[in-house]
This record gives C-alpha cells, sequence and structure tokens, in this order.
C-alpha cells in the first residue's frame, strides 16, 4: 500500500528502500524454464529478456535487501 500511494503522489523516488535504474534492456535470470508473467499472462520462461521503447514504461523493481 505504501509504495502504491508513493506512485500515485510521485514520491516513489523518495522513500528509503527504491533505487530507481534507467535500462533500454534487461535480462531476468532465475531458475531455467520458470514462467514469466507479462500483464498477468504466461508470456515467456527463464532465463529472459526484456526490452523497452523509451519512455514507454515505468517498472518498479524491490531492492535486495
Amino acid at each position: 500500500m505504501r509504495y502504491g500511494l508513493a506512485v500515485f503522489l510521485d514520491r516513489l523516488p523518495k522513500l528509503h528502500d527504491v533505487h530507481l535504474i534507467t535500462a533500454a534492456n534487461v535480462r531476468v535470470l532465475g531458475p531455467a524454464g520458470q514462467p514469466v508473467q507479462g500483464d498477468g499472462d504466461i508470456v515467456s520462461a527463464l532465463p529472459t529478456e526484456v526490452s523497452v521503447l523509451p519512455g514507454a514504461l515505468r517498472v518498479l523493481v524491490p531492492r535486495r535487501t
């Protein structure tokens, strides 16, 4: 709920446990063959690579502790 409110108020970058990284391509690693979801549907399997158009998508990922 805290992150949703922060996104709504445009304050997500100010949270101490959030680190924003800009990238055009991201490679997602994990156990081979595990399903990858896109908007609630399985769209691929791990490992996979995701590419976005500049400014077309904002991706939020929890920071590792």
